[in-house]
């Protein structure tokens, strides 16, 4: 039970930091995405968004380890 809620409340955080997205809030969106990666650093939605938010916020020095990690498909 301890697990489902936990991914539940990842599924939650990823899904706000979409829509933190969607509204143009980049920085709120990538600590939304961060969070998820502190405990589930293989989610590769909070990656590839999390790289998504660095982009728009021109964070070069950060989106570089962040699009190193990505798993190609």
């Amino acid at each position: 039970a301890a697990a489902e809620r936990r991914g539940v409340a990842l599924a939650a955080m990823l899904g706000g930091g979409a829509s933190m997205f969607g509204e143009n809030q980049f920085r709120e969106a990538a600590d939304a995405f961060r969070f998820v990666l502190s405990h589930d650093s293989t989610n590769r939605d909070a990656q590839y968004n999390l790289a998504l938010a660095l982009y728009k916020l021109e964070e070069w020095a950060g989106l570089v380890p962040v699009a190193h990690t990505i798993p190609s498909a």
